[in-house]
C-alpha cells in the first residue's frame, strides 16, 4: 500500500486487514468487504484522522450511499483514493418498449 497523503472531503478505499475504531459504537471491528470512508476531520498533530463509512452500491440505483457511522483510521490503512459514485448506473425500464419483430429495442423518442 503507498503512503497517501490524506485530505479532507476525500474518498477513500481501506485494507480490510485491520481492525478500526468505529466511534458510533465504541468498539473495535473489522470488515469482509470493501471498505470506503469519506475522511471527515483529522486529529491535530497526526497523519490520521476520522471518516465515514460509504456503502459502495447501497444508495439505490447502483449509487453509493453515504453513512454516518464514523471510524479511526490513518494514511497506512489506504490502498487507494476512490471515486464516489453518485450516477444511477440502472436505466429505467419505462424508456423501452417491447422488442419489435426482430428482438430488437425500440427507445421510446
Amino acid at each position: 500500500m503507498e503512503n497517501i497523503k490524506l485530505k479532507i472531503g476525500k474518498y477513500y478505499l481501506l485494507s480490510t486487514n485491520f481492525p478500526y475504531w468505529c466511534v458510533n459504537i465504541q468498539r473495535s471491528v473489522t470488515f469482509d468487504s470493501p471498505l470506503v470512508v469519506k475522511f471527515t476531520h483529522g486529529v491535530y498533530c497526526s497523519e490520521g484522522g476520522f471518516g465515514e463509512i460509504v456503502e459502495v452500491g447501497k444508495g439505490g440505483f447502483g449509487k453509493d450511499l453515504q453513512t454516518n457511522t464514523e471510524i479511526e483510521f490513518g494514511p497506512d490503512n489506504v490502498i487507494k483514493e476512490y471515486q464516489f459514485n453518485d450516477k444511477e448506473t440502472i436505466l429505467n425500464y419505462m424508456d423501452f418498449l417491447p422488442p419489435d419483430k426482430t428482438n430488437k429495442f425500440v427507445v421510446n423518442k
